[in-house]
């Protein structure tokens, strides 16, 4: 997705972050054409780097563990400005995904600035994701605004 993205933002600098290490190698051959889109597979060489924005696509609500998805985060948190955004795609099939998933993002100091759903009609059947949009704050934000989940 990163590298769709690049062609869209060429003047933009992008970063697209994997896991495997395989992965990661493949994508930096198979698009090194694009100037300005890096792939990496650790966070661990950003601590003077400082992001506007990051996108999710599908990738943080799979995580399964809510201590690994914590430390994820507050790590994005550091890597990002003050006032970054982070907007999530994200599979969450039920509230309490939905709650679970937000209220990780809020212990990190990140508030939720917007949801919506998201309908997909192109694969085999009609699927459906969340939309959500948070921004990076100093502090953790107070409370989940629950209302807005039930429209998702």
């Amino acid at each position: 997705m990163t590298s769709f993205y690049a062609k869209g933002e060429l003047k933009s600098e992008l970063w697209g972050f994997e896991v495997v290490k395989k992965l990661t190698w493949r994508a930096s051959l198979k698009f090194s054409t694009i100037p300005k889109l890096h792939f990496i597979n650790s966070l661990d060489n950003f601590d003077d780097s400082k992001f506007d924005a990051i996108v999710d696509t599908q990738c943080l609500s799979y995580i399964g563990d809510e201590s690994i998805m914590k430390d994820l985060i507050n790590r994005l948190h550091v890597v990002c400005k003050s006032d970054a955004k982070i907007l999530s795609v994200a599979a969450l099939p039920y509230v309490d995904n939905a709650e679970d998933f937000i209220n990780t993002f809020h212990l990190c100091k990140f508030k939720l600035l917007e949801t919506k759903p998201l309908y997909f009609e192109y694969f085999v059947s009609p699927t459906a994701f969340s939309h959500c949009v948070f921004q990076r704050t100093s502090k953790k934000p107070i409370t989940v605004d629950t209302e807005s989940l039930d429209n998702l």
